[in-house]
């Protein structure tokens, strides 16, 4: 009598691996097709959930589908998988600065560039998020704040927004209030 031997199962060949799910959602992010590459990613993390990559490229599509809170999400969980790689970083600080919690931002780009020193995208990511809060602190600090975004938008004051000595006058103002008053005050 010849043994009985077990064979181990093969794998259905029409079975998609993580990785092939992966590939699918990089093509889709590539095309644009947001929803698709969230679909796809979301296959590879249901294969496999310890791939810190899958992670990472969902948390880009959800971003890019102007989804910041699950691109937040997914970034945390990037972190925790993968707490030395940079780019899990990048992607919780994208998100946050997407939401315009530039704090938050600021300190996880630093908290990356702690655990990865000398990291070029998160620098560039740390100085982005710097920029925009320093931008938002002056805004919120004028007494014009963004008073002209609204007027260039408005059907009467666009005209006048577009006008180049009226331009420079407001530009005075928001600059050095007092001399702009001075000065506007002594024109005839």
């Amino acid at each position: 009598l010849r043994p009985f031997i077990r064979k181990p199962p093969t794998l259905n060949k029409t079975m998609a691996t993580a990785d092939e799910f992966k590939a699918k959602g990089n093509a889709a992010l590539q095309a644009k097709n947001f929803t698709e590459a969230i679909a796809m990613y979301t296959e590879a993390i249901n294969l496999d959930g310890s791939n810190h990559v899958f992670y990472s490229n969902r948390s880009a599509a959800h971003l890019s589908n102007g989804d910041a809170e699950a691109a937040l999400a997914d970034g945390e969980k990037c972190i925790e998988v993968k707490p030395d790689w940079p780019k899990a970083y990048g992607r919780k600080g994208a998100a946050l600065h997407a939401m315009k919690k530039y704090a938050e931002a600021e300190e996880v780009y630093s908290t990356g560039l702690t655990a990865c020193p000398g990291d070029v995208a998160l620098t560039n990511g740390l100085k982005e998020v710097q920029e925009a809060k320093a931008k938002t602190e002056a805004q919120q600090s004028s007494p014009f704040g963004n008073i002209m975004g609204k007027l260039m938008g408005h059907p009467k004051f666009g005209e006048w927004m577009s006008d180049p000595v009226m331009m420079s006058k407001i530009q005075a103002l928001q600059s050095n209030p007092n001399a702009a008053l001075q000065s506007a005050i002594g024109d005839p």
